[in-house]
């Protein structure tokens, strides 16, 4: 489940972490469908990744949520897992790297 959110997660997706109660990322169909999220759990057995860019829709997943006209993003992204001292995933920071502009323009 999302625990946190900072700002610029908000304005990058039109949402807030309350929006997202529920959300599981492991869940995700459309990070499935786009073949990512085999290399997002990887964080979750330990292992940092880089997710290469994807387009991705909030509303798709969460229909309705975003306050954006046209949610879509192109993202990549880091995965990094937090452990505690005996080496266990305690919990998996994300941090997207918003590259819609740049892809737009492309």
């Amino acid at each position: 489940r999302t625990i946190s959110v900072n700002q610029a997660w908000e304005e990058l997706w039109g949402l807030t972490l309350a929006q997202v109660e529920g959300y599981n990322v492991l869940e995700d169909r459309q990070l499935e469908a786009k073949g990512v999220l085999s290399l997002l759990k990887q964080a979750f057995v330990g292992i940092p990744t880089f997710i290469p860019a994807v387009e991705y829709d909030p509303n798709e997943t969460l229909p309705g949520k975003s306050r954006y006209e046209d949610s879509i993003r192109w993202v990549s992204a880091v995965a990094y897992p937090l452990k505690d001292d005996a080496g266990q995933v305690q919990e998996v920071v994300l941090v997207h790297d918003d590259i819609t502009a740049r892809r737009n323009a492309e």
